[in-house]
């Protein structure tokens, strides 16, 4: 058993720094040479129709695109750094999205234990309080060889399950919920997969650029949309109505806990962004001080910002101005039409100088920068944006978002949005046509920051396998991020995904701008009904009442009132 064996300098916006190397980097592994690289996605599964061969592939495909990026790292020792200070090494997400096949599989008695001390080891993630309080002392990881040799064994089991009709019912039989079917389970481990291949992207994208090897047919996104238009940003009027959130119980596809349910909501007149905020207008905000004005930020994100010492968003690059004056390649970018106030002047006379003086990282290398591309900042960086524009801006609540985002099929047709690596970066927000609201990028290129807080829709309940995977995120410190992104696969890439993160935390997303006078009601989540009867109905309810099916899940029923009874007697 071995810790990292690197030391892991950090830098000011919490990626690793100043790496360097005793002896010549090692080659990659006979694991992660043996991967079956893969770039290409494949449609999420309806449960009611799939075929067995459809499954086995499914499974496949969202093995195979995670391995894709995981065998990415240059070498052994590049797995147990941890790109980003507040989540975990490498080696951790590699061992954690097979951990979680095997314990939910177990719990749905439908496989047994492959590796106890790996499936604890590997369990849980994280999700910190702060954006200080990771505490990686405690944790001791072991030999690559070891966990890349435990997913092998991982995908043997799953695949004798898929392929054996006498332990897997293939497909869900009509008049059964597919919620309430052991298929459930298995697809759970398949979309948990995916949602490490798009975080997975995230991290190494915080790797230095010369720790990782970029997959074979890696394509990213032109500088700007075929059409060389100049991007003029404007707000459209959004008539108000009726807005219905939420995917039905019996819907025949994977959905985490959070999009079931329903919400009906009445939404005013508002203005919105055309495009999603670009990183040229961004750049108006970092030219004309906005990283050092405490008054854009809340106390929140002021907070986080002098912890960081952040003054750019995390993936531009500053490059020596010498250098950067000589380079004639990208023009000065515009600060946003938006504003004009005595910034706007500000950052335009800086724009001839300073514009040039960042450039991009992508996910593999340094580049140009890509002045169309939507800009990728936090929540915090995304409302301070907005602040410096005015009083009345501010981001969508979640059914404007519904609003802006129109009538979409579920999944949309390849092509004509920046989903599941349609290009392997974010792409000019221009690039795809506008809805028939005339807004561009409405779904996919990157998530969007919703100014609503993650919470529960009307209905909601936790599956037993997950019980944990909404509710501890229902505490108005998680805000919502929708749409999906280049990278989003599987049921993120659905118009049902509603997912959240904390409001420090980076993921490939950016924002789009509302324009209106009314602000974003927040509801108390943790007293929200819903999830105090989901809460109530877990702990407590009697187990053939809340389990409707065979599973094997002795270890979590009715858990309080076990521990209290095991506890009052010694008080006597």
């Amino acid at each position: 058993m071995i810790q990292s064996p690197i030391p892991v300098p950090i830098n000011g916006n919490g990626s690793v720094a100043g790496l360097t190397r005793s002896k010549p980097a090692p080659k990659a592994s006979q694991y992660q040479n043996s991967v079956k690289s893969t770039l290409k996605s494949l449609p999420t599964l309806d449960l009611k129709k799939c075929t067995r061969q459809d499954v086995l592939d499914y499974f496949n495909n969202g093995w195979d695109l995670f391995e894709t990026l995981k065998a990415a790292c240059l070498d052994d020792d590049t797995f147990y750094l941890a790109p980003d200070k507040l989540r975990r090494p490498l080696i951790f997400y590699l061992g954690h999205t097979a951990c979680l096949f095997v314990n939910k599989l177990v719990a749905a008695n439908l496989m047994d234990r492959v590796n106890p001390h790996f499936e604890s080891l590997f369990a849980v993630g994280v999700d910190e309080m702060s954006w200080d309080d990771m505490d990686e002392d405690r944790y001791v990881w072991p030999p690559m060889n070891e966990v890349w040799e435990f997913r092998k064994n991982v995908h043997k089991q799953i695949v004798d399950i898929i392929t054996d009709p006498a332990r897997m019912q293939i497909p869900v039989p009509e008049g059964i919920n597919c919620w309430d079917h052991p298929l459930w389970a298995l697809a759970m481990g398949f979309e948990h997969e995916r949602i490490h291949f798009e975080t997975s992207s995230v991290l190494l994208r915080q790797l230095p650029a010369e720790l990782t090897v970029r997959p074979p047919g890696w394509k990213y996104a032109p500088l700007q949309a075929p059409e060389h238009v100049p991007i003029s940003q404007t707000f459209l009027d959004v008539p108000g109505r009726r807005v219905t959130i939420g995917k039905s119980f019996e819907d025949p596809t994977y959905g985490w806990d959070n999009e079931f349910g329903q919400r009906t909501e009445d939404v005013e007149d508002f203005k919105a962004s055309k495009y999603l905020i670009t990183n040229r207008e961004f750049f108006g905000f970092v030219a004309a001080g906005g990283y050092t004005n405490e008054s854009l930020w809340d106390e929140e994100g002021w907070k986080w910002r002098c912890y960081r010492k952040a003054t750019r968003p995390t993936f531009w690059v500053e490059v020596d101005p010498e250098a950067a004056a000589s380079d004639s390649n990208s023009p000065p970018p515009s600060p946003s039409p938006v504003h004009t106030g005595p910034s706007f002047a500000r950052a335009r006379r800086l724009s001839m100088t300073s514009a040039r003086q960042f450039k991009y990282r992508a996910m593999w290398h340094e580049m140009e920068m890509p002045w169309d591309w939507p800009v990728e900042v936090n929540y915090l960086e995304a409302r301070a944006y907005c602040r410096w524009l005015g009083p009345n801006y501010r981001l969508p609540s979640e059914a404007e978002w519904h609003c802006i985002r129109g009538d979409t099929p579920v999944l949309m047709p390849r092509g004509t949005a920046n989903l599941e690596m349609e290009f392997g970066s974010p792409s000019p927000v221009n690039y795809f046509p506008p809805n028939e609201l005339g807004f561009h990028d409405a779904r996919g290129n990157v998530w969007q920051w919703s100014e609503e807080h993650a919470h529960a829709l009307e209905g909601f309940r936790v599956h037993p396998l997950y019980d944990d995977f909404s509710t501890p995120c229902f505490d108005n410190r998680h805000n919502m991020i929708l749409g999906g992104s280049w990278v989003s696969t599987g049921d993120e890439a659905t118009k049902f995904a509603r997912f959240h993160f904390r409001r420090h935390f980076f993921q490939h997303a950016g924002f789009r701008v509302v324009q209106s006078n009314k602000a974003v009601h927040h509801e108390d989540a943790n007293e929200a009904d819903a999830l105090v009867n989901a809460h109530m109905a877990f702990f407590y309810a009697p187990t053939d009442e809340y389990f409707p099916y065979d599973l094997d899940i002795s270890a979590v029923r009715e858990y309080p009132a076990r521990i209290a009874k095991v506890g009052l007697p010694s008080h006597g």
